[in-house]
Formats: C-alpha cells, structure tokens, sequence
C-alpha cells in the first residue's frame, strides 16, 4: 500500500517532474522510483529490527520492507538467513544505500506494482515535448494512472467518506509533521526529525557542495531562526476541512470548480490523487497540535520538510491550517484579518482603505458565505484563493461577532520581491518605485508598467521588417500576458522561457511562432526600459559568473546572515541501470573531479543571488519576531504570517532588516570575496543610481 501510495503521491506532484521549461509533465519513472527508494531507505533505518539472532532460521525481520526477500532462494533456511543477515548489515551503512539501489529498489516496486495492479502505465515522452524528432536519450519514461487506477482513487474516496474518523486511512509514505517539537538543529545533520535521518541543507546533484563548506560558527543566525519556525504549533482548521470534503464528495459540477485552478477545464489524474493525499493526511492529524520540521536549500531559503499539507503549498494546503494557539483580539485584529481577506480574494492591488472598505461594503454577502458556503457559490469562486478565502471570511466574522481570539495565519507579501531585491542593489530609485521598496502613494503595479511600455513599443515600431507582427498585437497586449515574464526574470528566465509564458498567456490570440518571437523580443526592450537597474545588476551577474566558469571556478558568497552559498555546477556523468524489466538512465550526483558546467553556471546566478538575498531577508525577520517576542511564525520565501495583532510589528521588522542589509555594500562585498578566492581580475558593478534606501521604512505597499 505504501508504494502505490507513493507512486499516487508522486503523480500528484508530477508539474515538477519532466522540466523545468514549462511544459506539463507526468511522474517520470526515474523519479517516481528514486522517491519509493527513499522512503525504503528511511523505513529501513526507522524499523528493522538489527538485533535478530544471526543463527535463528526463522529469521523475524520486524519490517514492512520484507528484507527477507532480499536473500536468495535456496532450501537451506540457515543460508537464507544468514545471507539476509549480511545483506541486512550491509544496509545499515548509508553509503550502501546510493543512487543505482535507490532507484533499483523502487523501479522494482514500480515494475511490480504496474504487472500485479493494473493501476499505473508506463510510456515514453519527450522532454522538450516533440516526441517525434527528439533524441533517444532526450524521452524518458512517465507514469500515468490507467482507467483501474482512476476507479482504484474513487473506490478510496467512497472508503473514505464511511469511515471518515477511523483509523486504517490510505497510508501516506512521506515525511510527515511531528506530534512533538521537532529537535533543534545544532549541526548539520540530525536535527528535525528524532529518528529519521535528517540534514540542516538539502542538496542539487547537479551542483558540488561539501559539508566542509560550511561554519556551523557562522551560522548563529540560521540555526535561531530554523529552530523558532520549527517550535511553532499547528493545528487543523476543521471547519473549513469539513466544508472540502463535502464539496469534494459533491456530484455537482458547479461545486466542483471550487477545485479548478484559473487554467484547468478538469480534474486530472495527478489533482485527484493531491487531493486525496491531503484528505488523508488531514484525518490524521485533527486530533492533536503538530509542528513541520524545516531544512534549507543551498541557497539558505527555509522549507518545512513534510510537503503534501503546510504553509508553504497551495491554496487548500494553506488554508487548511492554523495556528494552535489562538492569538488576542482587538480593533488591529479585526482590521488586518480583513486586508488579509481582502488579499486572497484577489484585491491586493487596491489601496488599504479600499480593501478594508470592500470587505464592510460585503459583510452581509460574506457572513452569509459562512453560514452556507455553498449558497453564496458564484460569489466564492470569484476569490483568487478560494479555501484561503473560506478560511479567512470565517475568522473575520467571528471577530465581528464578538470573538475574544484568532488561530488565522495573517500573511503579508512583497511586492514582486525579486525586482525589489535587484532595485535595492542597483539603488535604482525608479525600478525601487515601481516594484514599491520606495512609495509615498497608491501601490504601483510593474506589470501594468511593463504592459503599458510594451504597448508604447509596438506602436512606434513601423520598421517594414516587423510592421506586420506590430499591427497583429495591436490592442491585445494585456498586463496577463507580461505578468509571468516579468515575476521571472529576477530568476534568470531565458528568451525561450518568456516565449513559451506569453504563448500560455496570449493562446486566446492564436499568435504564430513569429508573432511570439516578435513580442519576446519587444518584452525584453520593455523591461530593460522599465527595470535599467535590474537589467544592469542581471548582466553584471551573468558576466562575472561566465568569466570566472572559464576559469573552472565555483562562484562561492556569504549572505548577510553568515549562510556560505556555493554554486558550482558540474557536468553530471550519466548512467544507465539495466534489467530484464527495464533500463533507467540517471546521473551521478557531482563531485570535483567533474568538469564546471558552464552554461548552467551563467544561467543559474541571478536566481540563485536574489534567493540568497531574500532566504537572508526572511532570517533576520524570523529572528527579529522572536526577539520581539512572537513566538507564532510562518514564511513562504517572500510572504510572512502571524497573528492579525502581531501584523504592524511585522511589517515595520520586515523593512528595518531590509534596509539593514541593503545599507551595506552588497555587490562590494560579492566581487571582493571572489577576487579574494581566486585571484582573477573581476570587473566591479558600477552603474548605481541614487536610491535613498531609508525610504523603504515608509513605504507602505513594500510588503503588503
């Protein structure tokens, strides 16, 4: 059961799997069976019972995992024994456990799992999507659930729906949230959960990173912050569980909207099976407070390890949730509750008196939505977040009609905070307006400046060559269309990538490849002309990283929270495991003696830089919360949650430690300790502008 669970699990998270391009994707089976291999590995090391008596021939391996079976068939109980004895033995030592056996164990249980239940299929697909021109070592194979696999999903629905608060639900064989505080991290690795093995940093095996990299002594400020987020205490928001299992069970078409994103016409095979996971893991965790283990990437950004319901996932995941201990009430409660429900209704871009004054002018509508859900139904689907809507609407009410606390996670977002990291580093004072860092107005929207430039362009543009492409998106260019090129390209979003965005974006338009090159191009002209500050700090980035890749060096910098970031990707060396059922071609994960892979290196700075630099933001805010004496946190990379009373000392933290780190010289301090390192003569970022950063301590829409 726990293996078709994980292969369901996988399916359900398959949009990460083929590429990182865009495309749609199914649950390649590489990854699917890596996953199963972990969970193997883990339920090995969590649950074997390694004191069993070598010469007992009836050997009692207390383990789901059936080590037994590992032995070879033979007649003689005691060889058998004793052979999965020494194989048991040999487990124990992680290195045993590397790539090829994580995924030989788990495309076992997929090849299994495939010939005795008839619930998966297994086909080839190509990774950029052209199946029929693309390379043999360019497809790969994918999961889909087959028809059995659909009815097998409903079958535990309908189990589900009967025995809704009984035990025996669809296991769930991931990392889940503890019951207990998770124990603190003091090293590297160890800390998180008390008996799986756990490590402070997750790594890319695409990118060389030793522990040796890292000073636990540099890091004070990692470790207090890791461990306050870790110490908050979550609980299960039942009355908004209850109403999702009750529109999910639902036969109604209309109902079922509640469960389809802006871009979907139907439930696939990959949202029923996320769907069902978060029932599931849902019903196991309404009786008692729970707490989310957090690790870090290699950039120092903050993740709660337990991934199918936290803070950190989509709308229902979030809205599902809430803070175990209520916070007080009062007229500041009441008022950010309210911008709050304003926010994931989708009015974050209104002023903050319109957004307080929209939910008063709606209060009737909107008590009534929380009476009766399902009465006020088109008015609900409405809402840009819908559950976090629910969630929201019925604390706001409560607290209206008299509620003495809250549990609801009140979050404030930046503003398109990438572009609100680049401006403050290239102290670019009209990018830092338009992405509000500095503002003493309305709130200003980059994508409708973008969109109105990129108009401005293509209609000057009466260049013979191009006027035919001008006069097709005359009209049409919507702030939609610019919206994603414009959230990326602080991440390092290339030409291609924006065209596959905006062929999303503009498909009611039915643009030919031409037209969309066409407005690449001009989208590219019009953030450079709206972001010069960003674009400048891009390209400084992109040249340094190029020069120092031919040199074969990594690019290696301290954030201003003592987090050493290394980037040094190499180029994997490739493998393929091969048995009479299939063959899995997998890489190796990295070492030094790999060549630096230099395209990627170039690529991958900007993204990586701006994640640093926000992953730093996000640590000196948790700690400044804590000293201040909230103790209920939540983070989502740029989005802060806490109690709706703690909001305006959040907000003035969140802009002090911004302006504490962009006081000092950032981009200084990153080309000197790579000259320092390597010796090769870098050029400095030059083209600064005349930011007051002190500003952002007024800006009200900084975050918002």
């Amino acid at each position: 059961m726990k293996s078709l669970m994980t292969i369901m699990y996988t399916l359900s998270n398959s949009n990460k799997d083929i590429d990182k391009k865009g495309h749609e994707a199914e649950a390649t089976f590489r990854r699917t069976a890596m996953k199963l291999g972990e969970q193997c590995r883990d339920q090995f090391f969590h649950e074997i019972d390694v004191e069993t008596p070598l010469g007992n021939p009836e050997l009692s391996v207390d383990s789901r995992l059936k080590v037994v079976l590992l032995a070879r068939q033979t007649s003689n109980k005691w060889n058998a024994s004793r052979r999965t004895q020494e194989t048991v033995d040999a487990m124990k030592n992680t290195e045993w456990w590397n790539l090829a056996r994580l995924i030989a164990v788990g495309a076992a249980l997929i090849d299994l799992a495939i010939k005795s239940t008839g619930l998966f299929s297994k086909s080839l697909r190509a990774l950029g999507g052209d199946f029929e021109n693309a390379d043999f070592d360019k497809k790969t194979a994918v999961l889909n659930l087959t028809p059995a696999g659909l009815n097998w999903l409903a079958k535990k629905q309908n189990e589900r729906r009967e025995h809704l608060h009984e035990s025996g639900t669809m296991a769930i064989p991931i990392n889940l949230p503890t019951v207990v505080q998770p124990k603190p991290w003091t090293e590297l690795r160890g800390g998180g959960y008390f008996a799986t093995p756990s490590v402070l940093v997750k790594k890319n095996g695409e990118n060389f990173i030793d522990d040796e990299h890292y000073d636990l002594e540099q890091m004070p400020q990692i470790l207090a912050a890791v461990n306050t987020l870790q110490n908050t205490p979550w609980r299960i928001n039942a009355p908004v569980f209850e109403m999702y299992v009750r529109c999910w069970d639902s036969e109604s078409v209309d109902v079922k909207k509640l469960f389809l994103s802006s871009d979907e016409k139907k439930l696939g095979s990959d949202k029923i099976a996320s769907i069902e996971s978060k029932i599931d893991l849902a019903v196991s965790l309404l009786d008692s407070p729970f707490y989310y283990p957090y690790q870090l990437d290699f950039r120092g950004r903050v993740y709660a390890v337990p991934q199918t319901i936290n803070h950190q996932g989509d709308d229902f995941a979030r809205a599902l949730i809430e803070f175990a201990v209520p916070g007080p009430v009062d007229e500041i409660t009441e008022y950010w509750t309210a911008i709050h429900l304003a926010n994931v209704f989708g009015l974050n871009k209104y002023t903050m008196d319109k957004r307080y004054a929209w939910c008063n002018e709606n209060q009737q509508t909107i008590e009534a939505l929380v009476r009766d859900p399902l009465s006020q139904l088109d008015f609900w689907l409405k809402a840009d977040e819908r559950w976090g809507f629910l969630a929201a609407a019925r604390a706001w009410v409560a607290i209206k009609n008299g509620a003495k606390e809250s549990h609801l996670a009140v979050f404030i977002d930046g503003r398109c905070n990438g572009l609100q990291h680049l401006s403050a580093m290239s102290r670019d004072p009209h990018a830092a307006k338009a992405v509000n860092v500095i503002s003493d107005g309305p709130p200003q929207d980059i994508y409708t400046e973008v969109a109105e430039k990129l108009n401005e362009i293509v209609d000057a543009d009466n260049d013979p060559e191009t006027e035919i492409f001008a006069k097709f998106w005359k009209g049409k260019i919507e702030r939609s269309i610019v919206k994603k090129p414009v959230m990326t390209t602080p991440y390092g979003v290339t030409p291609e990538g924006i065209k596959r965005q905006m062929k999303v974006a503009a498909r009611s338009h039915n643009p030919d490849l031409h037209s969309l090159s066409y407005l690449r191009d001009k989208v590219i002209d019009a953030l450079a002309e709206a972001m010069k500050g960003p674009t400048d700090v891009k390209d400084w980035l992109q040249k340094v990283a190029k020069m120092m890749a031919k040199e074969e060096q990594p690019i290696i910098w301290s954030t201003p929270t003592g987090f050493r970031v290394v980037q040094d990707y190499r180029k994997p060396l490739f493998k393929r495991l091969v048995t009479k059922s299939y063959s899995v071609r997998y890489y190796l994960p990295v070492d030094g003696s790999r060549p630096v892979n230099k395209s990627k290196q170039e690529l991958g700075i900007i993204a990586n830089f701006v994640h640093s630099m926000d992953a730093a933001h996000l640590i000196k805010v948790v700690n400044a919360l804590e000293a201040a004496g909230v103790k209920d946190i939540a983070v989502v990379h740029d989005s802060y949650g806490v109690h709706a009373k703690n909001v305006p000392l959040m907000n003035m933290l969140i802009r002090q430690q911004f302006l504490e780190i962009y006081k000092q010289p950032v981009l200084e301090r990153f080309i000197d300790e790579q000259i320092d390192r390597t010796g090769i003569d870098l050029p400095a970022f030059e083209k600064y502008g005349e930011l007051d950063i002190d500003k952002v301590l007024e800006s009200e829409y900084f975050f918002s």
